[in-house]
Order: structure tokens, then sequence, then C-alpha cells
């Protein structure tokens, strides 16, 4: 009954949706009314109006970043964004929140320094814009970047005369070059439009970029060089990308290496061309003796997935879901160790696992496995290379208990700084002077941004569809 139920109400749904589409009006005309060429040009229309939201969105994330002066410099050589290993309470941090040069992932604090603007503006927009606080920097650098450096291209993107793709790919081209060249790029690029396609876009503006710079080239490719990186994120299915960024004829090295391993391997195995790539890439990063390599992961699965009673999914912290079936086979590798944490059934909450500063083993396992991620909204930094964080500093009476410690990224422990403090009084002024996180219950974060809103979240449920 209850599936006959729930099926009655999507149904309902789709048939509230489709009478509404066909209702929609655009310029005071039904869209199911209009003809060809109505649409065409309602779509060159859209285009534009979009154009101009995008700009006018550049513009305030712009302002917002001029609102966030940059509150401080490099006092020290230490690396402010080093993942090196999990910690407690900044151990061995100055409790200023001040990153040096040159970090890892500097990236972000690069571009703040460089136009003079809080690091953490980006972790106000994504709260906002329901994007990971990573994605929120990237957007605030660019926003800001392309304001200062590329104006013109701001104001043909509010005019509709160029989109927001072929902005991104100007900033792109740009980078590299001094800010004195820019313009002598951009505008006679611009001059002509957004050409026929973004390709041809592009060609436009690497070909102005020679001729505005013909022995620059090899500078250009060395500070390119300096970003090369390995990057991963999920894929639906159970699955995950990983790629590489580095130079050009390093990686068509690497390609042609693996793809001439994988013509080498015996055919008619089943397995397709690219299959054996993949396996041949495989195999080459980790080794020919795979059950050697010290590689720890984590994956939370309910009992009874693991005894085949049922095919709710199992799920790696900071990555995803993965199928039933592969964590029980995963579960058969002879080398792995499975430790129990429980649950409830009804909620799905971890079950409670010391007066002492640093937290057990034990307890930092289920702070991290009840709160997978990054506490932050957005934040999608694994637990487990995460510090454990005081809600409440021990210097200020908090506990090491696991309703005051939450697992918080590198980035974001140095964004609280040492602004931790128990609740204001109610006399207090309501907007706070920084970031603030509060723990209502445990793994419950209240985070609240300088402008004083709030956000919200809780710990992982792994019995919820």
């Amino acid at each position: 009954m209850v599936s006959v139920v729930g099926a009655n109400e999507a149904s309902s749904q789709e048939r509230e949706a489709v009478e509404w589409l066909a209702s929609v009006e655009v310029g005071g005309r039904r869209v199911a009314g209009l003809g060809d060429e109505a649409c065409v040009a309602w779509d060159a229309e859209v285009g534009r109006r979009v154009a101009r939201a995008e700009a006018e969105r550049l513009l305030v994330r712009a302002r917002l970043a001029g609102l966030r002066p940059l509150p401080r410099v490099p006092v020290n050589g230490c690396d402010p964004e080093d993942e090196g290993g999990p910690g407690v309470d900044g151990e061995g941090d100055d409790g200023r929140g001040v990153p040096a040069e040159g970090g890892a992932r500097s990236g972000v604090w690069a571009e703040a320094k460089r136009w003079g603007y809080s690091e953490f503006v980006g972790e106000e927009v994504a709260l906002g814009a329901c994007l990971s606080s990573a994605e929120g920097g990237r957007q605030v650098a660019f926003a800001v970047r392309v304001v200062r450096r590329l104006p013109g291209a701001v104001k043909a993107l509010y005019d509709g005369a160029i989109d927001l793709a072929r902005l991104v790919a100007l900033d792109r081209l740009t980078a590299q070059l001094a800010d004195e060249l820019v313009d002598a790029v951009a505008t006679p690029v611009l001059a002509k439009g957004g050409r026929p396609s973004l390709a041809a876009f592009e060609q436009a503006v690497r070909r102005r970029i020679l001729r505005v710079d013909p022995h620059g080239s090899q500078q250009r490719r060395e500070k390119a060089e300096e970003g090369r990186r390995v990057e991963m994120r999920a894929e639906p299915d159970g699955m995950a990308r990983l790629a590489l960024l580095f130079p050009a004829e390093q990686l068509w090295a690497v390609w042609a290496r693996i793809s001439h391993l994988a013509r080498g391997m015996r055919a008619g195995d089943g397995r397709s061309f690219d299959q054996r790539r993949a396996d041949v890439a495989y195999g080459l990063l980790m080794g020919a003796d795979l059950g050697r390599v010290p590689v720890e992961m984590q994956v939370i699965v309910p009992v009874e997935t693991l005894l085949g009673l049922a095919e709710n999914p199992g799920e790696i912290p900071g990555l995803g879901p993965i199928p039933a079936e592969v964590v029980r086979q995963m579960s058969e590798e002879p080398l792995c160790t499975w430790r129990q944490i429980l649950t409830r059934r009804d909620s799905g909450e971890l079950v409670d696992v010391s007066d002492r500063r640093f937290p057990s083993a034990a307890l930092a396992r289920k702070v991290r496995a009840r709160n997978t991620t990054c506490t932050l909204p957005g934040c999608d930094q694994p637990a487990v290379s995460a510090d454990i964080d005081h809600s409440v500093s021990w210097g200020d009476g908090g506990k090491t208990r696991e309703g005051n410690l939450a697992p918080v990224c590198r980035r974001h422990h140095r964004m609280m700084g040492r602004r931790k403090r128990h609740p204001s009084p109610m006399n207090e002024s309501p907007r706070p002077a920084g970031w603030q996180m509060q723990q209502g219950a445990p793994g419950h974060i209240t985070w609240t941004t300088p402008t004083g809103a709030q956000h919200h979240t809780h710990p992982d449920n792994y019995t919820a569809e």
C-alpha cells in the first residue's frame, strides 16, 4: 500500500509539472504556442539575459571580496594548507589562522593575497549558492580576477557580446600573461565579437597572444608547470575518476606507454582495449605486489549487507556510496580488516564509544565515521584527513567528548582561528566578529558566517535511502 501511495503522489507531481510547462509564458506568449522563428529568437534573448545576470554576479562577488579585506600577512614558514596528517585543535599552529606562501593547496590564498581580500570569502559564497567550499573559492577568485584584469570582457558579457564560457576561456588563456599585456590581447579579440564558436574564439586569443608576446611562451610554460597536480572525483555506480595535469609531452609519453603495454596483453579475454589500458594504468601505479602497499580505506557498511541479507549500499567516507555487491567483494580480500561501529536502527546515528585533551583512536574513528567529511556545509574534504576539532576549545573548558569534537579540514580549522568560544550571552550583538561554530548535539553543527547567516550540518545517516 505504501508503494502505491508513493507512486500516486509521484504521478500527481508529474501531472502538475506537465500542466505547468504547458502554461509557461515568455514575452506574453505561451511557450507551447511559439513557432520556430520565435523559439530561435527567444533562445538568443535568453542567452543575452543569462550573460547579463552572470556579469552582475561577477560584479557582486568582486564587491563582496572588496568588503572582506585581507586581514594579515604571512608571518612564518609553516605551510598553512599542510594536509600531511590529521591533528587536534591545530597543535603547532600560531593560533592566528595566518597562511604562509607556497602551500601545496595555496591557489585560493595566492589569489586572495594578490588582490587583497580574505581567502575565506569563497566559503560565504559557497554556503549561499550551495557549492563546495573549494568551488566557492575558485568562483570568487575568478570574479575578482576578471573584474580587475578583464573589465572590458566583463562589460562584453554584460552586453551579451560574449557568453560566460568565452570569458572563462579568455581568463584561462591569458592567465600567465603579465597584467600589462592582457589588454593588448583582450581588446582586439573582443572588438570582433564572440566568433562563430568557442573553439574559434580560443584560437583567436591564442593567435593574439603569440603576436603580443612571442618570446614569453617558455616562461608561461614554466609557470603553468607549477600547477601540475593529481585530482580525483566520484562518478556514478561506485566508480571514480583520476585526473593528472602535467606537461603535455610527459603525459603523451605516459599515454603511449600505457597503450603499448595494453596492446601487448593477451587479447580475446573479453576486455576492450580501453579496459586493458585502465588495468595497465592501475597495475603501474599500484605495483606488481598490490598486497604490500600500505593503503587503509574506510568503508562503512550495514551488517545486513555484509551478511547478504540486504542490498543497502556501503559508503566510502568523503567519496560516496558503493554498491552492496562491491562491498561484499572487498570483504573477501584476505588482508581486509573490519572494525565494528554500531548504529541505531531507527535513526542511523552512531552509538557512543574520557577526560583528556586528545581523543583516543577509537573516539577519533567514531567522530570521523559520524561526520564523514569536514563539517562545514559544502566542504567535501574527507574526515579521515581532517583535524579533530574541539567545538568549545580545550583552553575554554571544552571537554574531549564526542559532543564537543568534529572533523574540520585544515583550511577551515585555520578559518576559525582561536575564535571558538562558549555561546554568546543574550545581551551581546547577534552578529559575530568572524566565523563561529557550535555543536548542539553530537554531530549537529551550526556554523555562523561573518554576516550572521547560519548553516547546519548533521551526522551521516547510514540507514537513509
